[in-house]
């Protein structure tokens, strides 16, 4: 095609720059959300021309295993789309939430890492527990069952509601009857996007200490809170706090909001590409 830039986004893609024959015109460049390693990917990786990772701490995981340090440019998010908004009082009633309950949000798949099992175990926690709380997680996945079962054995499937995926474009109106988002990881994920458009609607986000979480939360504490993977007592005390402090609630809101419009909007990520190639 003579393009002047090939952007491959896998490991595995490293075959293209091979089966594309000599184009001396065309550059590649590799930005990764991940760690897809695989036997011979370093060899491959030496046509590669320009390196980019979504966070500091994937780029040390790139730059350890190919001897290439890249430049970080974090993941976009549409914050025109993701923004904050009216409660959907309808989509809420429906939901069966009632207007003083505190309502925390997971989106995302349902798989092992992403530890939703220990916000189940959060939720049971006795300083939670007797709070008006209740926990809507949206996604599917290989753990969804399971998930159901051990909400069901802790007597709380009047406080969780499990809903299957919800498109992108209609994810805002659930998060606009949501009052925090919640991300227990225990995983080294890369970057969590649902994270950053839940920051962007302006809910403050309780997420594990691990991979590239704090890089988007932040660990000042200003936008929402870090807890160690796996660490219920720790995750529940912060889930309590935010409940029973409306103030703190709104505050760190709106320093979420600004800070994925400061650091994390799609021009903010051409910018930091723009600035790593050579056209």
């Amino acid at each position: 095609g003579n393009y002047d830039i090939v952007i491959l986004t896998k490991p595995f893609d490293f075959f293209v720059p091979f089966l594309a024959g000599d184009n001396k015109k065309t550059k590649y460049a590799f930005i990764s959300e991940g760690t897809d390693f695989f036997p011979g990917d370093r060899y491959l990786s030496r046509r590669i021309d320009y390196w980019f990772s979504c966070s500091n701490f994937n780029a040390w995981q790139i730059a350890s295993h190919y001897k290439r340090y890249p430049k970080v440019i974090y993941n976009g998010v549409d914050t025109n789309k993701f923004h904050p908004m009216q409660k959907d009082v309808d989509l809420a009633r429906s939901l069966g939430i009632e207007e003083k309950e505190f309502v925390f949000i997971f989106a995302g798949r349902l798989v092992g890492w992403k530890g939703v099992r220990y916000i189940i175990e959060a939720m049971e926690y006795p300083r939670v527990r007797k709070l008006p709380v209740k926990l809507m997680i949206i996604g599917n996945g290989s753990e969804k069952e399971r998930l159901k079962k051990q909400a069901s054995s802790l007597n709380l499937n009047n406080r969780i509601i499990f809903l299957d995926f919800i498109s992108h474009d209609d994810l805002p109106r659930y998060y606009s009857i949501a009052d925090a988002g919640i991300y227990p990881s225990i995983g080294d994920e890369a970057f969590v996007i649902s994270i950053a458009e839940a920051m962007a609607c302006g809910k403050p986000v309780i997420g594990s200490y691990i991979g590239g979480i704090p890089e988007v939360i932040g660990n000042e504490g200003t936008c929402g809170f870090l807890a160690p993977p796996r660490d219920v007592k720790t995750m529940a005390e912060k889930m309590a706090l935010l409940s029973e402090d409306e103030n703190m609630m709104l505050s760190m809101g709106r320093n979420a909001r600004e800070r994925i419009t400061q650091n994390f909007t799609w021009k903010r990520s051409v910018d930091r590409f723009l600035e790593g190639v050579t056209i």
